[in-house]
């Protein structure tokens, strides 16, 4: 585990303009201990390249400038980080992300999608592109938009050569869905995405 606060500088995939969710998520796993259970919540999108990582300390003006939160326990570890965007770089570093990899080996059935192992990205890159796919088949929007991946909850990470299994588990008003997540066979967490209209 790295010690706290720490500031990083993380790349953007392909032709992004934010950090996307899972970029995040793998770099907050530096700072957790290995098979925790882990809440993670994205609650605003954050268009610069660097981000400052904090222990959440519950204060209220903390609260306000944090972007995205993970809460870990580990036996009797636990805690709760922060993100913060800082003044971006202005070179920023881009990275390949070919969902295609991930929807293209993925098998579809009435409310659900299985991807065999092993994956070709990490955990959180993997089910992200899965979960899209899946809803895009399932849940028709009314107004224009785009799903974002905004919430994971898992009791651990399973290994890359697991199984993937996403089951829709419930969708309010075509604007916010929640799929159950299961790794090799088991059930261990779930997911939830919400629809941002265009503006």
């Amino acid at each position: 585990m790295r010690c706290l606060p720490a500031q990083l500088t993380l790349p953007f995939l392909e032709q992004r303009e934010y950090l996307h969710g899972t970029t995040l998520f793998d770099a907050l796993l530096e700072f957790v201990p290995p098979g925790a259970s882990l809440c993670y919540t994205f609650s605003r999108i954050i268009r610069s390249n660097r981000i400052e990582i904090v222990q959440v300390n519950g204060n209220h003006e903390q609260g306000k400038a944090l972007s995205v939160t993970l809460t870990y326990h580990h036996d009797k570890d636990h805690g709760a980080l922060g993100v913060i965007p800082l003044p971006p770089f202005s070179a920023v570093q881009r990275c390949a992300y070919k969902e295609s990899l991930v929807t293209e080996r993925a098998r579809f059935f009435e409310n659900g999608v299985e991807l065999e192992g092993p994956w070709p990205f990490s955990f959180v890159a993997t089910i992200v592109p899965l979960h899209k796919a899946l809803l895009a088949r399932i849940i028709n929007p009314a107004t224009p938009g785009q799903w974002f991946f905004t919430r994971l909850e898992v009791t651990f990470l399973p290994q890359p050569s697991d199984s993937l299994m996403l089951m829709l588990d419930s969708v309010l008003g075509n604007k916010l869905a929640k799929t159950a997540v299961y790794g090799a066979g088991k059930h261990i967490g779930s997911i939830y995405f919400s629809w941002v209209e265009k503006r």
